[in-house]
């Protein structure tokens, strides 16, 4: 199905003329990819072709349209309905449920001018951007790399695929002496993100300013790779050889599993939460194994065990910002580090204030601060690549 014909069948279906057939499709559609991101993508694009007053709603009335929709897109057909916390509650909102996804879009009254208008700047959202590190030493701009070009490395072919992901196929036959251990870095800058599957099959997403260092190949004893920053891992599983992740302060090591870790060195927590099977996370000081729903926290030398917020802790990979409580001087830096600028504070106690909320990472800086000003607490200020915050 083609994007015009996606965004003709969401728009039928936000003003409630869609038939049960072209729902059915759409539906469909959606249940097939699992793609949030394209549907974000869909109705991101809707939502700036329509007048934002022509969707603003009373309370109830959002709380009304979500249930009816939850009811129409959940049921026997086993479409599994994720329904994020009710962020509108924190600030004007429009509710839209598409295939399984809740997302949430900022409004502006009709009386107010275009966002863009309150600042002298604006700054557009990251992208998919990295550079490669070969073991020679020479480095690839990953964002500039022709689609179909092939590097061969010791008998490992590494080419994007058609969807970015770069990819790496090692071949036995074509093996050299040094496969096992040469290695490669990704590295993502701040406002970048970018995809990799390694040699064995493992698929690693990687977070904004974040890195991976990675054998070109695996030994049969151990998969060992080396992570600065966050990434979310889906690690192919093979019993015979365990996967290790290092970062400065914690080893997790795996057999075959999906993970995230959270490892920013300006960050004041080391966070490692698991989705599916079972991992062990071992610092200098304690070993603790946790089970899918969990969350490791090491801070201060000590590491413990908590119950995980699993929307909000893959929201950066699902293209959301999504927050339950979380300190302004948090938030701020996710901004820094997504939007590539550099944030001051004209008043050091407003870093304390919690904010809750949800928004695409795909739009300009000028909207995420738009939903952190709407409390009415907080203002901010943009010069060129510099934030500034204010009361």
């Amino acid at each position: 199905m083609t994007s015009k014909q996606i965004n003709s069948l969401l728009r039928s279906y936000a003003d409630g003329t869609i038939s049960k057939e072209d729902f059915d499709i759409l539906i469909s559609h959606f249940r097939l990819t699992g793609n949030d991101a394209e549907i974000l993508a869909a109705m991101d694009d809707i939502w700036h072709s329509l007048n934002a007053h022509e969707f603003l709603a009373p309370e109830d009335v959002k709380k009304s349209i979500f249930k009816r929709l939850t009811e129409q897109t959940s049921g026997k057909n086993d479409l599994k309905i994720k329904q994020l916390k009710p962020w509108y509650r924190y600030a004007a909102a429009v509710l839209v449920v598409a295939a399984g996804a809740a997302i949430y879009f900022t409004t502006q009254s009709p009386a107010n001018q275009s966002i863009a208008k309150r600042y002298k700047n604006d700054v557009k959202p990251g992208f998919e951007q990295a550079t490669l590190t070969l073991a020679n030493g020479k480095v690839v701009n990953l964002s500039q790399a022709n689609n179909q070009g092939t590097i061969q490395e010791h008998g490992v072919s590494i080419q994007k695929g058609a969807d970015g992901t770069l990819l790496y196929h090692y071949d036995a036959g074509q093996a050299s002496s040094n496969a096992d251990t040469s290695h490669n870095t990704i590295k993502t800058p701040r406002g970048g993100q970018f995809q990799v599957v390694l040699s064995d099959g493992s698929h690693v997403w990687l977070n904004t300013a974040s890195s991976l260092t990675f054998p070109v190949n695996f030994t049969q004893q151990n998969r060992t790779v080396k992570l600065t920053g966050e990434a979310y891992f889906e690690v192919a599983k093979n019993a015979k050889s365990p996967f290790l992740v290092i970062t400065d302060k914690q080893q997790v090591k795996v057999l075959g599993t999906h993970f995230d870790i959270n490892a920013y060195a300006d960050e004041p927590v080391t966070k490692t939460t698991l989705l599916e099977g079972k991992v062990s996370v071992v610092t200098a000081q304690k070993s603790t194994t946790i089970s899918p729903g969990e969350q490791a926290v090491f801070a201060n030398g000590n590491i413990s065990v908590k119950t995980a917020d699993l929307e909000e802790a893959m929201a950066w990979k699902n293209g959301l910002f999504l927050y339950n409580q979380q300190s302004l001087e948090n938030i701020m830096r996710q901004v820094s580090r997504w939007y590539n600028v550099d944030v001051v504070y004209e008043d050091q106690d407003v870093k304390n204030q919690l904010f809750s909320g949800a928004l695409s990472r795909f739009k300009n800086i000028s909207e995420m601060l738009e939903v952190l000003e709407t409390t009415g607490s907080v203002h901010f200020k943009i010069e060129g690549r510099r934030v500034t915050v204010m009361q």
